[in-house]
């Protein structure tokens, strides 16, 4: 899934074995149109981006919420294992909330075996 300058509401939703070479499972990006994303009850689980960032989500614009989710079970990338977040947006500035979320058995090849965040 791949949302740019729009919302996404994900409830109650399986992520399993997505495997990609330079995308996440889930990825908000854009520098025009703030997005609005919130994961609630959701798992994720065996998810991989082989060269880049974010095994099972990428952040790098809007307004996310991860709530209620469960990452577990070897989700894989470079930086942020299951999650990315890049607080750089040009125009808007992105925030991330995460909360009684699960972060279990998880790794990077770089930094950040669960979450990775940098900012300006």
């Amino acid at each position: 899934i791949q949302l740019e300058g729009s919302s996404l509401y994900l409830v109650h939703s399986l992520f399993l074995d997505n495997r990609h070479i330079t995308s996440s499972s889930v990825s908000i990006k854009t520098n025009e149109i703030p997005s609005f994303m919130v994961i609630d009850g959701c798992k994720f689980s065996h998810n991989e981006n082989l060269l880049n960032d974010g095994g099972a989500i990428m952040i790098s614009s809007g307004y996310s919420w991860i709530i209620n989710t469960i990452f577990c079970e070897r989700n894989y990338a470079r930086r942020g294992g299951c999650v990315y977040f890049s607080g750089s947006g040009l125009l808007h500035e992105p925030t991330l909330s995460i909360n009684n979320t699960l972060f279990d058995s998880n790794q990077a090849n770089n930094l950040g075996g669960s979450v990775y965040a940098e900012g300006t």
